[in-house]
């Protein structure tokens, strides 16, 4: 799955520039490369760069971002405080441009995974790059710099006029931004902020686990692939969620199968887990995004710890209640399924 081959490629490049590793170093484990996976993150918690991302998040700054990391499956990775990067973060005002020169275009996004994933390594260099490092290298003229993206390098330069540093010719507007630690606490790698989403080269499936938009389907009804249109599995909506969400609004299901593909919330294994919050009173025309929380599948007791989450398209929903009780924005909530797939899915009495 993504986040896998994600930690594979990241870790292959890192130690490549932390440790100045030469071939002879695998020689112990016959020529392969040990298989490193990264511990679960910890939103908010430490000094990695995905931890300034969830902080500015929460300020409103970079919630697009957490969600495609989140949804991408690249959270673990990008929170690994073993591991450095260099962020090129594109802010809220990059994505909302997406969608504003073509409508849907985030959604879609979240959708293709592997599409994601790519965008989103585009976005990564590997080792921690200041803007005092980078303004000494792109001194004498334009720096070509390796990303996590296997082949694909990004640009550095002088920004326009001389002034200012530039990626790919976008200018960074906020530079060495690390997550606040305490005294014994040290931030790891650095985040630049810029207004523009890079347009990131498209990379054979072969080299960026492509076998993946067939396997997020399980047995549910075939390939997601690049199908962002809601294709159900032939049409027939037979798993566990989509059966009760079915009974519990159909037009809820329509407006989610026709934005992300209805086969998501059943597939039994599933490398992007969400939690879906179901509305029984939707219109079939809703923003389903404001109805789901990427990356997680949270039971109700870790929703009622939390107090109030935000979702993929940004708004912020309040958890309360009991574990058997749950509230969402005080309207009362229970799971539907099975609880057989990754995915966690509520039925709201209510439209939030």
């Amino acid at each position: 799955m993504i986040n896998k081959y994600f930690a594979l490629s990241l870790v292959a490049a890192s130690v490549a520039v932390a440790s100045g590793c030469s071939s002879d170093d695998d020689d112990d484990n016959g020529g392969t490369d040990p298989v490193y996976v990264s511990p679960p993150a910890t939103p908010g918690v430490g000094g990695s760069v995905y931890d300034y991302i969830v902080d500015a998040n929460e300020a409103g700054e970079f919630t697009s971002l957490k969600a495609a990391i989140d949804a991408a499956g690249l959270a673990d990775t990008l929170d690994d405080e073993t591991l450095e990067f260099t962020v090129f973060a594109p802010d809220d005002a990059a994505f909302a441009a997406l969608d504003a020169e073509t409508e849907g275009t985030v959604a879609a996004l979240l959708a293709d995974t592997d599409r994601l994933a790519e965008i989103l390594m585009y976005h990564v260099v590997p080792g921690t790059q200041l803007s005092t490092d980078i303004a000494a290298s792109v001194a004498a003229g334009p720096v070509e710099v390796e990303t996590l993206l296997e082949g694909e390098s990004v640009t550095l330069a002088l920004g326009e006029e001389g002034q200012g540093l530039s990626v790919n010719g976008v200018a960074l507007v906020g530079t060495d931004l690390q997550a606040e630690v305490g005294e014994d606490e040290t931030a790891v790698g650095v985040v630049h902020q810029i207004t523009e989403v890079l347009d990131a080269p498209e990379v054979d499936d072969s080299t960026t686990g492509g076998e993946t938009g067939g396997e997020t389907g399980g047995e549910t009804g075939g390939e997601t692939g690049g199908e962002t249109g809601g294709e159900t599995g032939g049409g027939e909506n037979t798993g566990p969620v989509t059966s009760s969400l079915a009974a519990n609004n159909s037009a809820f299901l329509s407006a989610f199968s026709s934005t992300f593909g209805a086969q998501k919330l059943d597939a039994e294994t599933d490398a992007d887990p969400w939690t879906v919050f179901a509305p029984t009173e939707a219109a079939a025309d809703i923003d389903v995004r404001n109805y789901l929380i990427t990356g997680t599948a949270l039971t109700a007791q870790e929703l009622i710890d939390m107090g109030q989450g935000t979702t993929f398209g940004g708004t912020t929903l309040t958890f309360g209640g009991t574990a058997d009780a749950l509230t969402i924005n005080d309207l009362p909530a229970t799971v539907v399924g099975d609880g057989t797939t990754a995915s966690v899915t509520y039925s709201v009495e209510g439209a939030l």
